[in-house]
């Protein structure tokens, strides 16, 4: 089932991919981004439509697909992240997919059609897995997975899936520092939702949750992570090894560190694993 309107506005990956979580067009709430494959479902050569947008220039612009979907001005975001990363100054750089419907993009020429996640402002349309069903949408391509809309949707009390990554998080950390086995021990032990298999994240799946745009509520420290999680600290430990560090000849052995992940300004550092200054936020797997 689809949108038929994309966003009114352009806007960068990130926001389009919580445009979609946060949808709840015709009383569903497991809108997502699209899949490259599902939005050329949509394209057709033999249909021209005017677009209500206009060019650089102010030249009309037309684009093609089937007549109940409007994409805006043409370019719609997919929900797939490009394997490409810049490296500008130390800062990574991420691209992802979309789709021009002017001309077809990716279906001619793939490498043609990737943008900067954060610069790039492309408009946005939203889809769910369907039987069918009332409202908004029309049926999606029939050979997309079905999956199941109560894990999907951002309902859960103490939880919530994060489409894009396909992980579950517990939407509060463990609330106060704690030593890298305390972390461990509380993740493991953790039963949230009735599921027994939370664990504590990697260093690139905290990753996934910052934002630098993030917007708390006003009961959660102002962290730069997305709104759906409230932390009590900036730092938070990943399961990640750091590096080891030299210490005296009299100890036994060299320093493990592991990393932790900061929602401050996004930045990796390594922790002693004794140290009570990280709190623990837990994942899983959302199937």
């Amino acid at each position: 089932m689809w949108t038929t309107k994309a966003s009114k506005d352009g806007m960068n990956w990130p926001a389009a991919n919580l445009y979609c979580s946060d949808l709840s067009e015709s009383n569903y709430h497991d809108w997502r981004l699209p899949k490259v494959e599902e939005l050329l479902k949509l394209y057709d050569t033999s249909l021209t439509t005017t677009s209500t947008c206009k060019g650089p220039h102010g030249e009309t612009l037309t684009f093609h697909t089937i007549k109940e979907i409007d994409p805006g001005c043409g370019d719609v975001w997919s929900g797939k992240k490009s394997s490409r990363v810049l490296d500008v100054g130390g800062y990574k750089v991420g691209y992802a997919w979309f789709v021009d419907f002017t001309n077809g993009g990716p279906k001619e020429d793939p490498a043609a059609w990737i943008a900067n996640v954060d610069i790039y402002q492309h408009h946005t349309l939203c889809v769910r897995p369907s039987a069918g069903g009332p409202g908004a949408g029309v049926q999606a391509d029939s050979n997309v997975t079905t999956q199941n809309a109560s894990a999907l949707a951002l309902t859960q009390a103490d939880a919530f899936t994060d489409t894009r990554t396909g992980l579950m998080w517990t939407r509060h950390d463990n609330g106060q520092g704690v030593t890298w086995s305390e972390a461990g021990a509380y993740c493991s032990n953790l039963k949230t939702g009735n599921f027994k298999d939370w664990r504590m994240p990697d260093d690139d799946e905290l990753k996934t949750l910052y934002d630098p745009h993030g917007t708390q509520h006003p009961s959660c420290l102002q962290a730069k992570i997305r709104a759906e999680v409230c932390v009590s600290s900036w730092w938070v430990w990943s399961s990640t090894k750091g590096r080891d560090i030299a210490m005296p000849d009299w100890a036994n052995g060299p320093e493990h560190t592991m990393k932790t992940f900061s929602f401050y300004d996004g930045t990796m550092r390594d922790n002693y694993r004794n140290q009570k200054v990280n709190t623990a936020l837990c994942v899983r797997k959302s199937q």
